[in-house]
């Protein structure tokens, strides 16, 4: 599934004294092969004639309805096709057939209409002629090579389709796909388009051809009339990469499938769908899969990563190679005569997040400039110490902007291997790797000025971290907000938005704006206002021209020259003009986000309601300033973090273990004999250690490969688990968790 918009777009529209806003409800596209295949439809089908005889028999009818008039017929076709209503059961009513025209076809492809659709007017010749055009000619500008279609740039870029038939043709269906959508009660979303595997297959309810369905309405045609085939043509390319894949790998993992399949709509001049939604929570597993947007965003920016560092040889290996996941990008790297692997690439993308400076380094960028501007934006923690603890999750990356000055210490109560801290000043950039092992880091030059980021992956299983960060002086400072930094929606309009901020402290200096950039293109004004009579009044600053930057994804923008002329309690605004504006619904009772629609006069915000509701807008605009102090005296180093309690394993490391066993990293409060035993899947123990520890400790480590024990040396591939016992010098016996690891040979 990919979802080509992010938000509900909601129009400003009245008259004046009518200060309502009207909501235009854009249909959400969706794709349909995902839930398909989360279906179970094969399962359900081979159950149905035992469980439900009265709609086997139904179905059976329809077959052979459907060969005998496909016999007969040639320029029109009977199709079977499925309702898909995401989330629910399916049933055998959700099979249906429907009889279709060729409406054109060359090139190896056939482009069918429904007649239901056809007669509708949902779909008429030019649009036909426009999606045969894509298809078989010319791309957008922006994709990979304008002077081809889709099917061409795919077929380059991953490789052929099945070829079902035997023919050497893909069909594509255009039809009314039955989806639920209903605007008028709150259904908005609708499935774009579709591959079903089931299709490829010689069995009963399949078409047996390669064949592509894409949707007529509100796809094509949209409910206020207008005609867009562009609004499913992103989607067809998304879905013709499932089709390829199916032909050469047909047991890929959902997140490899899922990121070719986002890097195809791009390469065929589509646009990648919402980067930014992963760049604002990079803490979720790569390899992890909900079917959420999020999930979209992710494996698209990684794959596209791939593409652009490595290059469509790479991509075209990639989805034909049948090994999965990991497995299959390590196998590629080696098809391809590359030396990386999947741990050095990924550690490079969790870099490239943040520096995205492919001109000084092309592993730490994107080259695409719809990619150019995007990163990692986090408020910095400026007040010490500071003490640290998250999960973080396995092929993930947890990010820590510091500010201060003096030294930064870093004090760390677990263990992950391959931290690194990356700064950033107006003389260049740098960056530092810990040494592994490592439970106390001092960086010296510590200066408020510059951007120092603490970058934590995770190539590793679930992982805890737990760090106190201290400098002899913090920086007085204070991100100013009224949001929760989650976007609700998007409102399409024509004006300026404004929120009003307090400075609030004494020598406080503005130092950045902060806002999430909702236009995909075109020019935005942003702007520092004083106050004039609790409204926006001058420029504190020349207003700051912006094209592009950052699509969907917080912007930080770092002022030329601070505004230092506020004094403690002074009123200013941050202002935005554009013609997408984003909004967060949480409570602003302080009536401190407002608008001016047209130039014709500030406005609280709270003076609007949506169309059909008398409810005021009570939440704010996504618009943020940075403010920053002087220097203070920090307060103790200590964040009253201790290693953990109880006697503890941590992790076990790499998690994929290759070839050997892991080491396993522990936590003890007291001084004795710990006992490590590894057990396989079946609960059978196959190894043990001991080792005698004089102490507590943070990170004490276990090489499991030292075990002497020739069963251990031998182990298969698979799943083991280990389980630790702690004698104590005083006679008390503490059993630990058990830690699951994988080995690979």
């Amino acid at each position: 599934m990919a979802l080509r918009f992010l938000f509900l777009l909601i129009t400003f529209f009245g008259v004046l004294h009518a200060w309502e806003l009207r909501p235009v409800v854009e249909p959400l596209p969706l794709a349909g092969s995902h839930f398909l295949e989360e279906a179970g439809i094969a399962t359900f089908l081979k159950r149905l004639p035992l469980e439900n005889p009265e709609g086997y028999h139904r179905l059976e009818s329809l077959e052979s309805q459907l060969r005998e008039f496909n016999k007969n017929n040639v320029l029109q076709q009977q199709f079977w096709a499925v309702e898909i209503h995401p989330g629910t059961p399916v049933q055998d009513s959700d099979f249906y057939t429907t009889t279709a025209t060729l409406r054109q076809e060359g090139s190896n492809i056939r482009i069918w209409v429904e007649d239901d659709s056809w007669s509708s007017g949902y779909v008429t010749q030019t649009e036909v002629d426009n999606i045969y055009n894509a298809l078989a000619v010319a791309t957008p500008s922006g994709s990979a090579d304008p002077l081809q279609g889709i099917v061409q740039l795919e077929r380059s870029h991953f490789g052929d389709p099945p070829n079902r038939a035997g023919d050497g043709i893909i069909n594509f269906l255009l039809l009314d796909i039955r989806d639920g959508f209903d605007p008028d009660n709150g259904i908005t979303s609708f499935i774009a388009g579709y591959f079903f595997s089931r299709d490829q297959l010689d069995t009963q309810y399949s078409n047996r051809m390669d064949l592509m369905y894409l949707d007529a309405y509100p796809g094509i045609q949209q409910p206020s009339g207008s005609r867009n085939p562009d609004g499913v043509l992103g989607t067809t390319a998304h879905e013709l990469q499932h089709l390829i894949h199916y032909h050469y790998d047909r047991n890929e993992e959902t997140w490899v499938n899922e990121g070719l399949s986002e890097i195809a709509a791009k390469i065929c001049g589509y646009g990648l769908g919402n980067p930014g939604l992963y760049l604002d929570n990079p803490g979720v597993s790569l390899v992890e899969w909900n079917s959420e947007l999020a999930d979209y965003s992710r494996v698209g920016l990684w794959t596209f990563y791939l593409y652009e560092q490595y290059g469509a040889r790479f991509i075209r290996t990639l989805t034909q190679n049948t090994a999965v996941g990991i497995n299959g990008v390590n196998r590629t790297f080696q098809a391809t005569g590359l030396t990386q692997t999947f741990d050095e690439a990924l550690f490079s993308w969790f870099m490239a997040n943040l520096v995205n400076d492919y001109a000084a380094n092309s592993s730490l960028g994107y080259l695409d400039p719809e990619l150019r501007n995007l990163r990692i934006s986090k408020v910095p923690l400026s007040n010490f110490p500071t003490l640290i603890e998250e999960t973080i999750s396995p092929y993930s990356a947890a990010y820590y902007r510091f500010k201060g000055a003096d030294t930064l210490f870093l004090d760390f109560f677990t263990e992950l291997p391959n931290t690194i801290v990356f700064s950033r000043s107006a003389t260049g950039t740098s960056t530092s790797l810990f040494p592994e092992g490592i439970s106390e880091y001092a960086l010296a030059g510590f200066n408020p000025d510059d951007d120092f980021y603490l970058i934590q992956p995770n190539l590793a299983g679930t992982a805890p971290l737990t760090l106190c960060a201290w400098a002899p002086q913090s920086l007085l400072g204070e991100t100013l907000a009224h949001d929760d930094e989650e976007v609700d929606f998007f409102i399409s309009t024509s004006g300026m938005a404004a929120n009003r901020f307090s400075m609030p402290f004494s020598g406080g200096q503005i130092t950045h704006l902060r806002f999430v950039n909702a236009l995909s293109s075109g020019t935005q004004t942003l702007r520092l206002r004083g106050n004039a009579g609790g409204q926006p009044g001058g420029d504190l600053i020349s207003p700051i021209q912006l094209t592009g930057e950052g699509h969907g994804n917080w912007v930080e923008v770092a002022l030329e020259q601070p505004v230092t002329s506020l004094a403690a309690g002074d009123i200013f605004y941050v202002v935005l003009e554009s013609t997408v504006l984003a909004y967060d619904q949480d409570n602003n009772p302080e009536g401190a986000s407002l608008f001016n629609r047209n130039n014709d006069g500030w406005r609280a915000l709270n003076e609007f309601t949506l169309s059909g509701s008398d409810q005021p807008l009570d939440g704010s605009w996504m618009l943020q300033a940075r403010v920053e102090g002087g220097l203070t005296v920090s307060g103790p180093r200590d964040c009253n973090a201790s290693p953990p309690s109880e006697i503890a394993l941590l992790m076990a490391f790499p998690n994929p273990a290759t070839e050997t066993l892991p080491r396993i990293i522990t936590s003890v409060t007291k001084a004795g004999e710990m006992q490590l035993r590894v057990y396989n899947a079946l609960g059978q123990r196959v190894g043990e250690m001991r080792e005698l520890l004089n102490g507590p400790g943070k990170n004490f480590r276990f090489n499991l490969s030292e075990i002497d024990n020739s069963a251990v040396a031998n182990l298969a591939s698979g799943v083991y688990f280990v389980r630790g016992t702690f004698r104590a010098g005083d006679g008390q016996e503490l059993s630990t968790n058990t830690l699951r690891f994988v080995l690979v040979k």
